[in-house]
C-alpha cells in the first residue's frame, strides 16, 4: 500500500523524494525549480489577483472565503485534475510555505503559520475519498487547520410542496438560477389559490393520493436530503408540521428568519448546504396569506444565495 497519493510539502522538502509528478500550486516557484504548474490551484481570487493574507486584514478567515469562491470559480478546470488522479500513483504539491517570509515570521510570532495547500488537501479528501491525502511534518505540526473546510455547494434539485408563499418560490428561483425542480404536492394540485395541475409540467411536481397536505410534507421531507423553512412566523401549523417531518426523518433544516436582516443568513445558508452535502433541497415555509410578499422574498434570497458564488 503506499504511503500517500497525494503529499502537500515545500519546494525544499520536494527534493527528498524520487518521485516524477512534482506540481507547483504556487503562483511562483524558485529559479531552480522545474516541476510543473497547476494554474488552477494558484491562490487566486475570483478577479485573477494574488492572495495575501496582509490584504486581507490579516484574516485567515477571510483569506480562505476568498480562495474558497476562486477555486469555485475555476471549478470547470479542479474538476477535470481530480478525476484524473490515480490511485496507484504519488504526486507532490508544493508552494514556497513554511520558507517564505511571512510563513517564517507567523512561526516565530504564534508558532504557527497558514499556508493555502491545507484547503487544496480538504478538498481533494472530500471529492476523492479514495486517494490517501498526506500532510508534511511542517503541516501537520504548524499549520493552521483549525479554520479551514472545503466544501462545494452540490444542489442539483429544488423541491417543494407547491404552496403559495415560500414553495412555489423554491421552485421558481430554481428554474432563475438552472436548477432541476420537483416535489409533491396534495391530490389535485391543491393550493390555496385553488387547483395548479399546470406545476406538473412546468416543474415536474407529483400528485399525491391524498388531498390533504401533511401526507406530501412527509414526503418531501423524506426524499430531500435537508430542508429550509423560509418564515415570518415559526408558529404557523404549517411549520410545525414540515418539522415535525424533519425530525422523523432525521434530516438537516436550517430556517430563514425573514423578519431579520438576511445578508448574515445567506452566508450561513450557504455554509449549511455544503456542510451537509445537500443535493436535492426541500424548501418549505410560510404560504402567501399567512406572510403577504414571501414569494418574491424567497426568490431574491435564493437567486443571491445560489448566485454568489
Amino acid at each position: 500500500m503506499l504511503e500517500f497519493n497525494i503529499l502537500l510539502t515545500s519546494f525544499l522538502n520536494a527534493r527528498n523524494y524520487d518521485l516524477d509528478n512534482k506540481f507547483s500550486v504556487a503562483s511562483w516557484k524558485p529559479d531552480w525549480c522545474t516541476y510543473k504548474e497547476i494554474p488552477c490551484l494558484f491562490p487566486y481570487d475570483v478577479n485573477g489577483f494574488r492572495l495575501r493574507l496582509r490584504n486581507c486584514e490579516g484574516s485567515v478567515e477571510k483569506y480562505i472565503d476568498e480562495l474558497r469562491e476562486g477555486y469555485s470559480d475555476r471549478w470547470d478546470q479542479i474538476e477535470p485534475w481530480l478525476e484524473n488522479l490515480k490511485t496507484d500513483e504519488q504526486y507532490i504539491l508544493c508552494c514556497w510555505c513554511p520558507h517564505s517570509k511571512p510563513s517564517k515570521d507567523s512561526i516565530k510570532n504564534s508558532g504557527l503559520f497558514f499556508c493555502h495547500t491545507t484547503l487544496i488537501g480538504k478538498m481533494i479528501r472530500i471529492h476523492r475519498p479514495d486517494l490517501i491525502v498526506k500532510l508534511d511534518q511542517d503541516r501537520e505540526l504548524k499549520s493552521i487547520p483549525s479554520t479551514i473546510d472545503w466544501y462545494k455547494i452540490q444542489v442539483k434539485k429544488i423541491i417543494s410542496g407547491g404552496q403559495t408563499g415560500a414553495d412555489e418560490a423554491g421552485l421558481v428561483a430554481a428554474k432563475l438560477v438552472g436548477l432541476e425542480t420537483g416535489g409533491w404536492m396534495p391530490a389535485g394540485f391543491r393550493t390555496l389559490e385553488g387547483q395548479k395541475p399546470s406545476f406538473k409540467e412546468i416543474y415536474g411536481i407529483q400528485e399525491h393520493s391524498s388531498y390533504y397536505y401533511p401526507p406530501r410534507t412527509f414526503l418531501n421531507a423524506k426524499e430531500s436530503d435537508g430542508t429550509v423553512r423560509f418564515a415570518t412566523d415559526f408558529s404557523t401549523a404549517g411549520e410545525v408540521c414540515t418539522l415535525k417531518a424533519i425530525n422523523q426523518y432525521k434530516k438537516p433544516y436550517f430556517d430563514i428568519d425573514l423578519n431579520k436582516s438576511l445578508e448574515q443568513q445567506i452566508i450561513d445558508f450557504r455554509s449549511w448546504l455544503k456542510c451537509n452535502c445537500i443535493k436535492i433541497l426541500n424548501v418549505a415555509g410560510n404560504s402567501e396569506k399567512s406572510s403577504p410578499g414571501i414569494k418574491q422574498k424567497v426568490i431574491d434570497f435564493l437567486e443571491k444565495a445560489f448566485k454568489c458564488g
